[in-house]
């Protein structure tokens, strides 16, 4: 459940998808979620769509909480989560529908949690709150600021599986997601060195967290990408990754 965020004054900004075809349930779960954060001295951005094709064409990987109508046209939200668990395993996914023969199915994709329909305030409460709790610890890390063309974008460092200079642009790959901007990437080195990332390739550095397994000129990443390692970086980067490492234990 590491997404992106901001704190403003040390409030925490949850960002929370709602995908349902019914109006009035999109309504009533942001009306919950908004409730629900003042109670607990947060903020909430609520993004709602009405079909799981329209959540998939729109989905950016920044989201703390996904909440999925099971049975809807087309792409059904079992569906969808089974194409977001491709590149985003962490990401905290509650289901809600009227038929509860369908949750053995939603746990099949990690999801946090199942609401049946209708909802009541109560319910829904005790179930989010507590991925509410969970999320917030990991939102304490840290996260940096980067100028776009957009203006400033708050990322969170741990969202970044990897950084890659293409032409003096700057590219934080984020899943699905990216980030540009012009930059050095000697700079993000400087600016990321106690964060767990490390410099693999001239053109790369790599959060470490992200890193499933080193290959001979390689690293295969947790989302199934993979990015070079140099040959006369690779001594230099074992020893750093072995330190890291020794560190997190």
């Amino acid at each position: 459940m590491r997404q992106q965020y901001r704190q403003n004054g040390g409030m925490i900004l949850y960002k929370v998808a709602i995908c349902d075809d019914e109006q009035q349930v999109r309504i009533q779960l942001k009306e919950y979620m908004e409730r629900l954060v003042e109670e607990e001295g947060s903020k909430v951005s609520v993004h709602a769509f009405e079909s799981g094709e329209d959540f998939m064409e729109h989905y950016d990987g920044a989201y703390d909480i996904i909440f999925l109508d099971i049975k809807m046209n087309d792409l059904d939200g079992v569906e969808a989560a089974r194409r977001i668990r491709t590149f985003n395993k962490e990401v905290c996914i509650i289901f809600i529908s009227s038929m509860v023969q369908y949750a053995l199915d939603c746990f099949k994709v990690r999801a946090f949690g199942f609401l049946k329909k209708p909802l009541t305030y109560e319910e829904f409460r005790m179930e989010v709150k507590e991925a509410l709790s969970n999320i917030s610890d990991d939102k304490n890390g840290k996260e940096i600021a980067v100028k776009t063309g957009r203006g400033t974008k708050w990322v969170q460092t741990h969202r970044i599986r990897y950084v890659e200079v293409q032409n003096h642009e700057i590219i934080l790959h984020m899943g699905i997601a990216e980030v540009r901007f012009y930059g050095k990437l000697k700079e993000m080195e400087d600016q990321l060195k106690d964060c767990g990332f490390l410099r693999c390739h001239s053109s790369f550095l790599v959060n470490c967290i992200h890193i499933q397994e080193v290959r001979p000129l390689s690293l295969l990443l947790d989302n199934g990408e993979e990015i070079p390692v140099s040959k006369h970086r690779k001594k230099e980067f074992m020893e750093e990754l072995t330190r890291y490492a020794g560190s997190r234990l």
